[in-house]
């Protein structure tokens, strides 16, 4: 009853079988082998209502799948809307990559996030549209700034620290107040600042980090 013309379109021979409403068309549409391709509505109601001298009308069209990459206006999230096909072919993985590249997508991208998307095509009706993240930028983290380390106990934590004796029980009455340390102890340690982790856009743009400051001894 129907038969795919070279350029993707459903063609029905109407002389030939003379379909009696829209409806007839669509339902017989829906139990052949193009199902799921997108039904023209608007040619098949025309037909209807101004019926032409063409013997073959276009029902349907067969479409592969689409992938369209966006990249958000700060360029730190790449999104991919699918579009299952309608008859035509999926999209292949390595199609689907062409497309990120196109859009400019350098960095971020993870290519589980790609196949969970692609994986809805055999999921999904045809015709359908489904989006998902495909790359994420990365913001930078600032540096920490050098610290000074005490490496002896002040006079508040021996107020709360009783001496321990060499036989292992605490006196309690001797919270060191009398404070000493012997020559060339070490006092305090520097511990130094970091220089932070730059960060990216989807595009590939660097994003710097600001190092963490230094603090003289």
């Amino acid at each position: 009853m129907f038969k795919l013309a070279h350029n993707g379109n459903v063609l029905l021979d109407v002389i030939e079988h003379s379909p009696p409403s829209a409806a007839f068309i669509i339902e017989a549409l829906k139990k052949s082998t193009f199902c799921e391709c997108r039904i023209d509505h608007d040619a098949i109601n025309a037909f209807f209502k101004e019926p032409s001298n063409e013997r073959s009308l276009v029902v349907a069209s067969k479409h592969d799948a689409t992938l369209t990459v966006t990249i958000s206006d700060d360029k730190m999230l790449a999104t991919g809307e699918l579009t299952t096909a309608q008859g035509g072919k999926v999209l292949a993985l390595d199609q689907a990559k062409q497309q990120l590249i196109k859009a400019g997508v350098a960095r971020g991208y993870k290519q589980a996030f790609l196949e969970q998307l692609l994986q809805q095509q055999f999921e999904l009706p045809a015709g359908t549209s489904v989006k998902g993240i495909l790359a994420k930028g990365r913001l930078p983290e600032n540096g920490k700034s050098s610290i000074l380390l005490s490496q002896v106990q002040t006079l508040k934590e021996r107020l709360h620290t009783p001496k321990l004796r060499e036989d292992g029980t605490v006196d309690m009455r001797d919270f060191g107040k009398l404070a000493s340390v012997e020559p060339g102890t070490l006092l305090i340690r520097q511990q130094p600042a970091t220089p932070g982790k730059e960060g990216f856009t989807v595009k590939g743009d660097v994003l710097p980090a600001k190092a963490g400051e230094s603090s003289p001894l």
